[in-house]
């Protein structure tokens, strides 16, 4: 969770590439990811739904997406009908990504 990622590497300026963060958070998770050449992270949690992780981050006025994103041959290759989608851009921060990981972490890890 998010204290496996108090022991990261950071950079000598104090930030990392927000989405090298969100990929480090889902590997510390073991949760089953996928990324291309784009700035888009989906994933699937072996728990949670995509509907029900979108919900949760919605509440903690994060904005992310779940469905097939018209790749349902590709999604049932992977044996999953639905990921959540993750796309950030040029204009979204560390924090962003940072506030992301909380609020993940929350539904993840409920106190």
């Amino acid at each position: 969770g998010v204290a496996a990622l108090a022991e990261y590497k950071w950079s000598p300026w104090g930030e990392v590439a927000p989405l090298h963060l969100l990929k480090k958070y889902l590997q510390c998770e073991n949760i089953t990811f996928w990324h291309g050449p784009l700035p888009i992270v989906s994933f699937v949690h072996s728990k949670f739904s995509p509907q029900t992780i979108v919900d949760h981050a919605f509440k903690h006025r994060v904005a992310i997406r779940c469905g097939d994103f018209k790749a349902p041959r590709l999604l049932k290759k992977w044996g999953v009908s639905s990921v959540v989608r993750v796309s950030p851009l040029h204009y979204n921060t560390i924090h962003d990504i940072d506030h992301l990981i909380r609020s993940l972490d929350d539904l993840f890890h409920p106190q």
